[in-house]
């Protein structure tokens, strides 16, 4: 009811708009008929023309929209497991199968289907899938994801979302359009009432929706399935930023799936997500114009649904799936050199970081005359006769910085890069080396363990006295040995 009402509105809209037109048009006919011409009229005339063709420049763009498949195809002789998972939840669900399921890049799921004469004639459906999913959520989760897509297709949501998605784009580019124009203003407080029922109406399928995720999977996991895809965006965005960035510095192609399931299996991660998750969920907003209620409105509903006794499926989601590896590539990674397994890719991307640097600290070493050769060593002994900092402030800070801003960032760099040094003077020295750590980056690895360099030379950066000290911790890291050279 909801989405026919949205329908009625939006023939409503332009009727609207055309009538103001024609209104307008017909009072300027009428006036020039009448032998009453003038300014007024002419720009009453210009304001019917700059309406018509701002609704009609809008309508046209919006209608000639084309929906177009994206992503890797995943067809039913390639992936019989996943399509056999598919044609079951189809029938749960209550409809027919989708036509064409694809693998894409995104935390997202979403069917769609290509009807024409305003949803009235069927056509071809749509199923896409996120890859990160896949990696994320477990089989029985991504059975109840694909559960809630199908059921749009069994409560016809499908039929109608495409035209509520050109007529939102249309409403919009209209008042858009009509900027600076009085016209503009009533239009726009329709345009804002059909945004309000049209997310009513896909607000409520979302619910509807939701039944199938219940009916497939059980209570437990449908619920369980919504709070992680809420949080699997944040998960997705800080592993790329920390771990599938390192690429570039490696030259080496990440395994990107098999780091991501490594990532969210991290203690640490888990505990961080899972923050997090109870975070989102709690703060997640709540708008008029928002197209899915809030994921607690959605778990709430839930447990007034009936649900049947689904065994659990913990199993990856990617198992769902043949090839996972290989259906990455192109999607989510880019051939940046050979493939490599992820102790390779930090262990170059580490050298690589660290050294470039390391090369900072030491060319303002030898630029500002304190570390002729460029080594920690010379540093430490500058920092301890109370001269490093002022001497390295010119060459590692910003100068436009004052004042206690400009101390702290000093305080902060010169620590970095010290670190940074005696890192790279460790790793040359085949002393330390990198290793992977899916809750923080990397370590520094020193005689089997993990070193906290920047902890270690912190002292020595705010206070000289501790210049000593830190030499014999560094000392002992390289294993009683003085590394001194020039990088």
């Amino acid at each position: 009811m909801r989405a026919v009402l949205a329908v009625v509105m939006l023939v409503g809209f332009f009727v609207l708009a055309f009538g103001m037109t024609f209104g307008l048009g017909a009072a300027v006919v009428i006036a020039f008929t009448t032998g009453h011409s003038g300014v007024g009229v002419a720009k009453a005339g210009i304001l019917a023309l700059v309406v018509a063709f701002a609704v009609g420049g809008a309508l046209w763009k919006a209608l000639r929209t084309k929906d177009e498949a994206e992503g890797a195809p995943l067809t039913r002789e390639e992936q019989p497991r996943l399509w056999a998972a598919v044609d079951e939840l189809a029938a749960v669900a209550g409809t027919r199968p989708p036509d064409d399921v694809r693998l894409v890049p995104s935390v997202n799921a979403a069917v769609w289907e290509k009807t024409s004469f305003l949803g009235l004639k069927p056509g071809p459906r749509h199923l896409m899938i996120g890859l990160p999913l896949l990696a994320g959520l477990s089989v029985g989760e991504i059975r109840s994801v694909l559960a809630h897509e199908l059921g749009h297709y069994g409560g016809g949501h499908t039929r109608l979302s495409a035209l509520t998605y050109r007529a939102k784009n249309a409403l919009a580019a209209t008042v858009e359009n009509l900027d600076g124009n009085l016209l503009r203003y009533p239009l726009y407080w329709y345009a804002q009432l059909y945004a309000i029922v049209a997310a009513s109406a896909t607000r409520r399928q979302e619910l509807e929706a939701d039944r199938a995720s219940v009916v497939a999977a059980g209570r437990e996991t449908a619920q369980s399935a919504l709070r992680k895809v809420l949080s699997l965006d944040v998960a997705w965005n800080v592993y790329h930023e920390n771990y599938v960035s390192l690429s570039l510095a490696a030259e080496r192609t990440p395994r990107v799936m098999v780091g991501f399931r490594a990532f969210l299996g991290d203690p640490t991660r888990q505990e961080q997500l899972a923050e997090v998750q109870d975070r989102l969920v709690d703060e997640e907003s709540s708008s008029v114009f928002d197209s899915h209620p809030p994921i607690r409105v959605r778990i709430k509903a839930m447990d007034a649904l009936p649900a049947a006794d689904v065994p659990r499926d913990d199993r990856p989601g990617w198992t769902l799936v043949d090839g996972i590896e290989e259906m990455e590539k192109g999607l989510i990674r880019d051939d940046l050199g050979p493939v490599a397994d992820w102790p390779e890719l930090v262990e170059r991307a580490g050298a690589a970081q660290i050294s470039h640097y390391a090369n900072i600290l030491a060319e303002a070493g030898r630029a500002s005359g304190i570390a002729p050769h460029g080594t920690s060593d010379e540093i430490i002994a500058s920092l301890a006769r109370g001269e490093a900092l002022e001497a390295l402030r010119p060459h590692v800070v910003d100068p436009a910085l004052t004042g206690n801003e400009m101390v702290t960032a000093l305080l902060e760099v010169v620590r970095e890069l010290l670190a940074a040094l005696v890192v790279d003077e460790l790793v040359r020295a085949g002393r330390a080396r990198f290793a992977v750590n899916w809750g923080r980056e990397w370590d520094v690895v020193v005689d089997g363990r993990a070193v906290d360099v920047p902890a270690l030379v912190a002292p020595v950066v705010v206070d000289p006295r501790e210049a000593g000290d830190v030499a014999e911790r560094i000392l002992a890291l390289r294993g009683g040995s003085d590394l001194r050279h020039s990088m």
